[in-house]
């Protein structure tokens, strides 16, 4: 059973490394972090003890264990960074499944069950081009103007929301790859983009060009992070 790390041995790791930063580089975690425009100059001591604090949190939520979470700081800042990393993975799933969409880079293969094989192209947080696979189960062509017109008319924001091409991708696979394959989305230039395809599907059931749109504020999630 493995052991979790105190929050004592966390700060001297912390200390450590932000000492051997500073001693190198000749700067500091709260020089880094300090705000250009925040009035405070080199004099602001009580907004520089905060940057160093919440950097000092930071890197304790970052190094510590499921098991050295007991912190209320800690844990809360855990909850918030895997928030984080998992909205920035299903934002880059469903970038790479709309670019390949566009580009006609998609395949499809019907398997002996019924169910559909997707094949697409994404680049990988490496920098390198890997071919990604979904199975889904099939979408008939004749049931996407229901579907389209069910979800265009729920008036919840998150519906609303996931019409959006790449918020889609994610949330109903099934449903992008059935506009996309049955509608014509893509094919390089002249292709058909998912908004044209989305209105040729069902006529007039959304403004298709902004249906998707959101105004972009501060997730609810983030106010888990409280510094105590």
């Amino acid at each position: 059973v493995g052991v979790g790390v105190g929050v004592e041995a966390l700060d001297a790791r912390v200390r450590r490394r932000t000492g051997d930063l500073a001693a190198r580089e000749a700067i500091s975690t709260a020089a880094m972090l300090r705000d250009p425009d925040g009035g405070e100059g080199e004099g602001g001591g009580a907004a520089n003890a905060a940057a160093t604090a919440m950097a000092a949190d930071l890197m304790r939520a970052a190094e510590a264990g499921s098991l050295s979470a007991s912190d209320p700081t800690i844990g809360s800042l855990q909850r918030a960074m895997r928030a984080v990393v998992s909205e920035r993975r299903a934002e880059a799933e469903g970038n790479a499944k709309v670019s390949a969409a566009l580009t006609g880079g998609a395949t499809f293969q019907t398997m002996p069950d019924g169910r559909l094989l997707v094949r697409y192209a994404a680049t990988d947080a490496g920098g390198r081009r890997r071919e990604m696979s979904e199975i889904i189960q099939d979408l008939p062509a004749a049931f996407l103007p229901v579907v389209l017109r069910v979800v265009a008319a729920d008036e919840s924001a998150e519906a609303r929301a996931n019409l959006a091409p790449a918020a889609m991708a994610v949330a109903s696979p099934r449903v992008f790859w059935a506009i996309v394959r049955h509608a014509g989305v893509g094919g390089g230039d002249g292709g058909r983009s998912f908004e044209d395809a989305c209105e040729r599907i069902a006529p007039g059931a959304a403004d298709w060009a902004t249906a998707g749109l959101r105004s972009r504020k501060r997730p609810e999630r983030y106010s888990e992070y409280v510094s105590h």
